[in-house]
């Protein structure tokens, strides 16, 4: 064996070597994915230039002579809408307020100073001079040129020139055509962008305005979203899946109260957010996007920066900008960055699908399978190794997603040596149940995501609270390549009973900086015990001190007692404690009291408890327990052999009704003359006579296979009540006479002793021979 181990240990040490470097390093500092300096074809403002200028939003609600405003749509409600109250606007929702927010104040959007109704409030109301059906005769363009020109008298274009060129364009200020549309509900307008008839007014050329145009039905969303295209010269994603995950999918005839938030590469082209950019291999933390713009970026240096995934967490959260996203969780979108507006056959970006399959390329809206969850039946998966938009091999990979929450943790596997320690199915199968005291085996999946050789990783429970060991784990691994790393947690005996956050540490052999910690729960439980009552005798006469006995046990080793355990007997009768004492378990884990002799007759519920003992759970039993009058008690003991006779043999029938016959007289009582008889008859020298000679009959009947312990027991007790009945008569008559009075209460104790150790016919003689020296005393 000591061979053995040396040549696993040499082996271990010689496949500990092999992790190459990158052949492209990842630069320092990280490279920047939003390229600033180089903007998208024809998209200019779909840039930091965009994302950063703060800009005013004119909005020009028209109406004709056939159609007017809807009643609930007046101009304050227009302003609301797209300006909230106040500045900066913190209305949700809102047009103002969205960018705000999800530009995480980068961007503003606020009213347009102009002086039409209420001034300042960025909304100009128009009337059109003619039907809607002359004015939609004209070109887009032309319309928005006359819309232009219809507002003119309450706002100064020129004031907006900012960079005084004599022009205006839609990084100096926004315009919105609103046109009312009583005769479809909210949700049911759409919208699109147009540019502008040439015109200039106050002195400025205003062909460079590119306008979105919308409708008094036209949902909140799709306002925003022809908002971004003027502010941004965003794209629309309509064919490439983006869906409810960014504001560039489609959003008509959705409910006004469904919003999306743009995704993290729309924001980071913007210059909202900036991703981390992943160099090693290992877990990392996702924060909501929405809320703190977290998003990470995998990318291969070997195959440059134009193709890498991006990675956000969704959340659908009411009251916020993404509660109408299609789905919640890890967002994982694989960009082809140069083919935005490239008729090269690639998406620019598109989202990774949990079950593998691409999204439809025309108006996809999204749907419930769109984000990793492994915790939503829909979407189990939890690993995303998918190739480039090119169809060649990603080498990078997001693996062991977690469940969606305000945190989602995931793996992420790039270029470069990993080990992955996966504890998630662990967790997700309920806690790792450990029973204090005891080792307990935990096996965890892991991986080596390094891309060639092999090496050697040990595991070790981590972060463990005082008192508790492990023991350690090895496995070789080659690259690419899982398994289950075997380590043991061991809860010290003292444990309290709970859950326990502790973590599974891997890390290489080669190269100890290589190492991954991941968490995991513990359940500490104890061995639940039973409490065996076979050996307690629920029925005991008046008078007597029976005893009360138990034995615990492991449930799942009833054979092994539990020693050492605290055990508490408490009897009660009418709700009332009579009787209560502890008791500590033997080697055999059975425990016993005694009770007083001045318990009355009544039925009393026997409780029988334990407390906590090291690993071992407490537990309770309650049963009823019956003192008797001696007289009623020797019936009942007659009773019950009486009950035994016919399934007895008959050796043993013979010896049961002899028996029954010293108890309650021959044919079954007629005769009178048995133990009961006597006492009844003030005879307790011949009662007790009568039970001693009882009792030889049982053991006889016991000799030849009967079981009768429990009416030999009772009998016993019998012949005690008896003898401390006669004592106390004798103690009130004869007081003065200690030393007898002693001798007899020796004998009591020695019976009570015999009795105990199951000496039936010795307890019977000490007690008859107690009553008779009582006796005397009474004469």
């Amino acid at each position: 064996m000591r061979r053995a181990g040396t040549l696993l240990v040499v082996l271990v040490v010689a496949l500990g070597l092999a992790t190459p470097a990158l052949a492209v390093p990842y630069p320092s500092p990280p490279h920047d994915f939003s390229h600033p300096g180089t903007t998208h074809v024809s998209r200019p403002l779909f840039s930091h230039t965009g994302g950063q200028a703060d800009r005013a939003l004119l909005v020009i609600y028209i109406r004709w002579d056939d159609v007017d405003y809807p009643n609930d749509f007046d101009a304050t409600t227009v302003a609301r809408r797209y300006f909230g109250t106040g500045f900066p606007s913190t209305t949700f929702p809102s047009v103002g307020d969205y960018f705000r927010r999800l530009s995480f104040n980068d961007l503003f959007v606020f009213p347009a100073s102009e002086y039409q109704g209420t001034a300042q409030d960025g909304v100009v109301q128009v009337h059109y001079p003619g039907t809607k059906a002359q004015f939609f005769a004209t070109s887009i363009v032309q319309r928005n040129k006359t819309l232009l020109e219809l507002a003119d008298p309450f706002f100064d274009y020129s004031t907006y020139d900012v960079d005084g060129n004599g022009r205006l364009d839609n990084q100096e200020i926004i315009v919105n055509m609103l046109e009312a549309e009583p005769s479809l509900p909210l949700g049911q307008g759409c919208g699109l962008n147009s540019g502008v008839a040439p015109v200039t007014l106050d002195g400025i050329n205003l062909n460079a305005l590119q306008v979105p145009l919308v409708n008094t039905a036209t949902n909140l969303i799709t306002i925003i979203h022809e908002n971004g295209h003027a502010l941004t010269d965003m794209a629309d994603l309509y064919g490439f899946g983006a869906g409810r995950l960014d504001f560039a999918g489609p959003t008509c005839n959705l409910p006004d109260t469904t919003l999306f938030a743009p995704n993290s590469w729309t924001k980071m082209h913007l210059g909202w957010t900036t991703p981390a950019v992943v160099e090693t291999d290992g877990f990392y933390d996702i924060r909501r996007a929405d809320t703190t713009g977290d998003s990470f970026i995998l990318y291969d240096p070997d195959r440059g920066t134009n193709d890498y995934f991006m990675v956000e967490n969704r959340e659908l959260t009411p009251g916020t900008y993404d509660q109408g996203a299609s789905d919640a969780g890890l967002v994982i979108w694989r960009v082809n960055d140069n083919s935005l507006g490239v008729a090269n056959g690639l998406r620019p970006i598109e989202p990774m699908l949990p079950d593998g399959t691409t999204t439809p390329t025309n108006n996809y809206g999204g749907s419930s399978r769109d984000a990793w969850d492994p915790s939503d039946p829909n979407t189990p998966q939890r690993t995303m190794a998918r190739e480039w938009a090119d169809g060649t091999p990603s080498g990078v990979a997001v693996r062991a997603i977690g469940s969606k929450d305000e945190t989602v943790r995931a793996y992420f596997d790039v270029p470069g040596p990993g080990i992955l320690v996966d504890t998630y199915p662990l967790d997700q199968a309920g806690p790792v149940r450990a029973v204090a005291g005891s080792s307990h085996t935990v096996d965890v999946p892991v991986m080596n995501t390094a891309e060639s050789g092999c090496d050697t990783f040990f595991f070790e429970p981590v972060n463990l609270p005082p008192g508790w060991t492990m023991t350690r784990g090895a496995r070789i691994l080659c690259a690419g390549e899982t398994a289950l790393a075997r380590t043991t947690v061991t809860p010290n005996a003292d444990a309290a009973v709970g859950t326990y956050d502790i973590a599974i540490r891997g890390w290489s052999q080669t190269n100890p900086a290589v190492a991954t910690t991941s968490p995991l729960t513990v359940d500490v439980a104890l061995r639940n015990t039973r409490l065996d009552l076979a050996g307690l005798l629920p029925l005991a006469p008046a008078g007597s001190t029976p005893t009360l006995s138990a034995r615990l046990a492991p449930e799942d080793d009833a054979g092994a007692g539990v020693a050492g355990a605290t055990v508490t007997f408490t009897l009660t009768h009418e709700g009332v404690v009579a009787f209560t004492a502890t008791a500590t378990t033997d080697a055999n884990g059975a425990a016993t009291v005694t009770t007083p002799p001045d318990l009355p007759a009544g039925t009393y519920q026997l409780t029988i408890e334990t407390r906590r003992s090291g690993q071992f759970a407490p537990t309770a039993s309650t049963v009823p327990f019956v003192i008797r009058a001696p007289a009623h008690l020797l019936q009942d003991v007659a009773d019950q052999l009486t009950a035994m006779l016919p399934t007895a043999t008959p050796a043993v029938r013979s010896a049961l009704l002899s028996a029954r016959d010293e108890l309650i007289g021959n044919h079954g009582g007629a005769a009178r003359n048995g133990a009961l008889d006597a006492l009844l008859a003030g005879n307790p020298v011949a009662a007790v006579t009568k039970l001693s000679h009882a009792t030889s009959y049982l053991l006889t009947a016991q000799s030849r296979g009967a079981s009768p312990s429990a009416q030999l027991q009772q009998i016993g007790l019998t012949g005690e009540s008896i003898a401390r009945t006669e004592l106390a008569r004798a103690q009130a008559a004869s007081p003065q006479a200690t030393r007898e009075l002693a001798t007899i209460a020796g004998l009591i104790a020695t019976g009570r002793s015999r009795l105990q150790a199951a000496h039936y016919d010795e307890a019977l003689a000490s007690f008859k021979q107690a009553v008779a020296k009582a006796a005397s005393l009474l004469r």
